[in-house]
């Protein structure tokens, strides 16, 4: 599998959460003014990960890859892609298969076998379980309600609060979807036919 440094940029970006206002991209890469001098080693060494340091290497591939040359068309362009990237981020709901879910780890383990209790798991960094992440995009939240729903035992009661939490999940889910199906329509009609073809490459266009 090819790791290539657009995906890992898109991949990071994708996990951190888009600031919201964050304002027009600098016309130039590299600016910053107090920012240490050293190229591109300071991005991923040093203190660690900076969003923002992280934020203008990620403005500086894209709008390379797009070949914009024009200061104005790209902070007329910057914001759309932003807008992309946050409602893909809202649009996640985590669903996945975890061979360690309660779920899966059913009957009597093999000998000498410890199973985790994933109720027994020490909280996520900052304090907070990873059911109680406010920082988790609404789908994802209202689908950490749904896991902790089925953690219950089957009853009547227990099943109608399941169902609740489900459809619940549902409406966030197909919200934040009709929210990066506006955003990537306002990018396409932004774009040239070639700007396109490169923002399906990076994941950003359909």
């Amino acid at each position: 599998m090819r790791l290539t440094i657009d995906s890992m940029i898109l991949t990071v970006l994708l996990a951190w959460p888009v600031v919201a206002g964050a304002g027009a991209p600098p016309s130039s890469p590299g600016g910053g003014g107090g920012q240490p001098p050293g190229g591109n080693s300071g991005h991923f060494g040093g203190t660690g990960a900076d969003p923002l340091r992280f934020r203008q290497l990620a403005m500086s591939t894209i709008r390379a890859k797009l070949a914009v040359a024009d200061d104005e068309q790209w902070k007329s362009l910057w914001p759309k892609i932003e807008k992309v990237l946050r409602a893909q981020r809202n649009a996640r709901t985590g669903a996945s298969m975890s061979m360690s879910s309660p779920a899966m780890v059913k009957g009597t383990p093999p000998p000498n076998v410890t199973i985790p209790s994933q109720r027994s798991q020490p909280p996520t960094a900052g304090g907070a379980s990873r059911a109680a992440n406010a920082d988790a995009p609404p789908a994802e939240r209202a689908m950490e309600q749904v896991r902790a729903a089925l953690d219950q035992p089957a009853t009547s009661d227990s099943d109608a609060d399941l169902a609740e939490k489900l459809a619940a999940m549902r409406v966030a889910r197909d919200a934040a979807r009709a929210e990066l199906a506006a955003a990537q329509k306002e990018l396409h009609d932004a774009c040239s036919p070639r700007q396109e073809a490169v923002l399906v490459t990076l994941g950003l266009l359909e």
